[in-house]
């Protein structure tokens, strides 16, 4: 069996994709965006599920479950409070997880979930996907949920694969992929790439310059 018939055997719908979550599960989804199919299909399984200990690192989705009346079904704990989640966090009605960006780097401090949720691109024509542009610690929290990996890109080059066309690559584009604390440079020329370089920079020097300013507009 070659790779494309092992990929169509476990494509499914997020519906399905759910269903293998009980109650009382851990479950996480990665940094970055969060799959917002699955998301919902989880919000639709209402009054089937309770206390599953939902654990989202970087609130970006305006879902259902930040509002008041959720809270039989999902315990809540998230790594930074963003727009979304800050009446929540105020009203206590969710955990912090004071661990800074440590949570993105070492899945291993917190404790194993049975189900990770993240996004992740089809296969290009190698049969090679993609994490997207936020890396973080996805590789290990994969590895960690049970899920092999049989082989992985470089970061930059991962998002390279998923938001950079052919045709782009062939008239000749620099890539600029910032991570938690690393930004990678690609350049590509005639379709290859043809040089790649780093900058110990990146959002974490942002997110220490939001800890420490503060500006009234």
């Amino acid at each position: 069996m070659d790779w494309k018939e092992e990929y169509e055997k476990k494509v499914v719908s997020a519906e399905e994709a759910v269903s293998h979550i009980n109650s009382g599960d851990r479950v996480a989804f990665a940094y970055g965006l969060e799959p917002n199919d699955i998301a919902l299909a989880l919000v639709a399984r209402t009054g089937e599920l309770e206390n599953v200990q939902l654990y989202v690192p970087a609130p970006g989705r305006d879902l259902p479950w930040y509002e008041v009346g959720w809270e039989e079904m999902f315990n809540i704990s998230i790594g930074y409070v963003l727009p979304v989640a800050r009446r929540m966090m105020e009203e206590r009605r969710c955990d912090y997880m004071v661990s800074g960006l440590r949570w993105a780097e070492d899945p291993s401090i917190r404790e194993p979930v049975d189900v990770l949720l993240i996004y992740l691109s089809t296969p290009d024509e190698h049969g090679y996907c993609s994490f997207g542009a936020s890396l973080w610690d996805k590789k290990k929290a994969v590895r960690q949920a049970g899920i092999g990996i049989e082989d992985y890109v470089i970061s930059g080059v991962a998002t390279s694969q998923s938001v950079l066309s052919r045709h782009e690559k062939d008239l000749g584009v620099i890539l600029i992929d910032m991570g938690s604390d690393l930004t990678e440079i690609l350049v590509f020329l005639e379709g290859k790439l043809a040089h790649i370089a780093s900058l110990p920079v990146a959002v974490n020097l942002q997110c220490h310059s939001a800890r420490q300013k503060k500006a009234v507009l």
